[in-house]
Parts: C-alpha cells; sequence; structure tokens
C-alpha cells in the first residue's frame, strides 16, 4: 500500500516534542544536554545512504512544537534517521510523494527512534528516574497515538535492539498496556516474546472495569 510520508513524520515529531516538554518539565537543566545527546545518537546511527534533510530548512516543521521549535538540528537527525529505517531513497519527494512502504516497516521505524529516544535518555539521568520519566510520556502520549502493536513488533521490529527491558517498554508501555484507538479500551498484553513467548497476544477490556 502507498503511504504519504509527511503525516506520519510529522506525528513522531510530535511524539518528541511531548517528550521532550516532559524531560523540561521534571528535570529542566537537562532538556538542552538531553537534545545534544540525541543528536549525537541519531548522527552516529545515521549512514547517509538515504533521504536526507541536510540542506533544508526544518523549521516550518517545527515552529509549531513548542519544545522542538528550541532544537530545530535535532529534528533534522531525528528524520533523517527515520527516512533511513524507511529506506528512502534519496530522491523522494518526502512531503508529497506517496510511497509503497509495509505497515512493518512503519512499525520498525516508529519503535526504533522510541528506542533511541529512552536509551539516550538512560545515559543523561539515572536509568530508573528515565524509564520512569518515559513510561510517563508514554501514558500521556498513547492516546493520540495509532500506532497499535502486535507480534510484529518483536519479532520483526525489536530483534535487532539488544536492551531488554527498554524495547520492552517502547513497544508495550508501562503494565505491558497500549492505548488504541477508542479510549475507553486498552489492549492487555497477555504473552510477550519479551517474556520469554515465542509471540505476543492480547485482547481489549474496558478501562472501566
Amino acid at each position: 500500500m502507498q503511504h504519504q510520508l509527511k503525516p506520519f513524520a510529522e506525528h513522531l515529531l510530535e511524539n518528541l516534542n511531548h517528550l521532550l516538554g516532559i524531560v523540561n518539565e521534571k528535570h529542566p537543566t537537562i532538556v538542552t544536554k538531553y537534545a545534544e545527546t540525541l543528536v549525537a545518537q541519531y548522527d552516529r546511527l545515521w549512514t547517509g545512504k538515504y533521504l536526507s534533510l541536510d540542506n533544508e530548512d526544518v523549521t516550518p516543521l517545527v515552529e509549531e512544537l513548542t519544545h522542538l521549535s528550541e532544537f530545530p538540528h535535532l529534528a533534522r537527525y531525528f528524520l533523517n534517521y527515520h527516512f533511513q529505517l524507511l529506506n528512502l531513497p534519496k530522491e523522494t519527494k518526502w512531503e508529497t510523494e506517496k510511497v509503497e512502504i509495509t505497515q512493518r516497516t512503519y512499525l520498525r521505524s516508529a519503535l526504533f527512534l522510541r528506542y533511541t529516544n529512552l536509551q539516550a535518555l538512560t545515559s543523561v539521568i539515572d536509568r530508573s528516574k528515565a524509564i520512569e520519566l518515559y513510561k510517563h510520556h508514554i501514558s500521556e502520549f498513547q492516546a493520540l497515538d495509532p500506532l497499535v502493536m502486535h507480534e510484529d513488533c518483536t519479532h520483526v521490529a525489536l530483534k535487532e535492539l539488544f536492551d531488554r527491558e527498554l524495547k520492552y517498554i517502547v513497544c508495550h508501555g508501562e503494565s505491558a498496556n497500549k492505548g488504541i484507538f477508542n479510549k475507553g479500551f486498552k489492549l492487555a498484553i497477555e504473552h510477550t516474546t519479551m517474556r520469554g513467548n515465542s509471540y505476543c497476544i492480547g485482547g481489549c477490556e474496558s478501562k472501566n472495569q
């Protein structure tokens, strides 16, 4: 199926902006260091073989994002890595063009970005504090997030990542529950590959139960 790239990229930027806001709210003295750590991480991961925004002005993309607008260079590195994860050729017109991308590829990109965001946070503050902060971010942002996890998330998207605890958190969130489109329900994960099972499985249940 062909997808427009810009709406998904904008959603990922909103996610990052929200995370920066949480960091700024709870630990304002580290937000700049965290942003620079993310830049270094994404720069290290980027190979330069795919579409990049190095020669483009990214300010219009972040000017309405309160926290990310202070670090437009971070948005550039973030999107460069995102485009790499999507395997986009350098000539792709990402703001207007529709591209054939599988759901697994989209999922892999979103989860790798989240994993890197959390991993960088653990290098800036105490690991346990970073995890709790990230869980807080998830709990606030997940109602707006259309990414629903399924068995592909760990079999395909996360098997390359090494930190078992961090990838479990970015995949399933706090208490292994992931918000879905209907805010009145949650996805209760009963089995996960992170816990040694060969697959992930879960069902919907009312939040009011």
